[in-house]
Order: C-alpha cells, then sequence, then structure tokens
C-alpha cells in the first residue's frame, strides 16, 4: 500500500496529464453535444455543473464531471441535441467500469504470477 499523499499526487499527475492531451478531444465532444453560443449559457452550464459535483461529493455519491456538464447541455439546448452523441456518452459511462474491471482483472492475474502468491490484505 502507498500513502495517501503519494496516491493524491500520482491520481493528480495522471489527472493533469490527461487533460492536457486528450482535453481538448472531450471540450470538442461537449461542444458538439448542443450549441450553448452565449456567454451566459456556458457560464450557467457551468455553475450547474460545479454545484452538482459539489454538492453530490459532499453527499458521499459518486459523480464525474462529465456526467455533471452533460445534463444542463442537453437542458439548454432543446430540441438542437445531438441524441446519437448523448447515446455514445452514456455508453462510455456504462462500458468505462466494466472494461476498468477486466483491466484490473488482468493486471492482478500477472502481479500474482510475478510475485508466485496471492494477493491478500492480511488480517
Amino acid at each position: 500500500m502507498i500513502r495517501f499523499t503519494t496516491a493524491a499526487l500520482v491520481c493528480g499527475g495522471f489527472v493533469v496529464l490527461g487533460a492536457v492531451t486528450r482535453g481538448a478531444g472531450t471540450t470538442d465532444t461537449l461542444g458538439r453535444l448542443t450549441a450553448v453560443d452565449a456567454r451566459a449559457g456556458a457560464f450557467t452550464c457551468a455553475l450547474a455543473a460545479g454545484l452538482t459535483v459539489y454538492y453530490m461529493t459532499r453527499w458521499g455519491l459518486p459523480v464525474s464531471t462529465t456526467q455533471a456538464i452533460v445534463g444542463p447541455g442537453v437542458m439548454r439546448g432543446g430540441r438542437d441535441v445531438d441524441w446519437g452523441l448523448v447515446r455514445n456518452i452514456g455508453l462510455g459511462w456504462l462500458t468505462t467500469p466494466l472494461v476498468a474491471a477486466v483491466v484490473c482483472f488482468v493486471a492482478l492475474f500477472f502481479v500474482q504470477n510475478a510475485f508466485d502468491q496471492p494477493v491478500h490484505r492480511e488480517k
């Protein structure tokens, strides 16, 4: 196990790396979701997403910023929403935990075999 500070720094580093390398793609996708053209509309969507993430985190409910921004984007867009894109985003939300579970299982298998012992917690 690693210390919380180490885990937070590693996680933070990968979040920044992801934002720098792939952040433009996410912004482009969310921009195609609906037409939010005015500054007031964009500010309202960002404010609603920020408040959603804040309160859900305080209540102990897991939420991602992407999930929080899609709702206001869809509500703001009205009839101009790209529902095919909303479907693809939803499929991504469903498949990501499944793919992560498979990757974790495969990694655990290799770690167990590399050290020739099962990975478990001591009681």
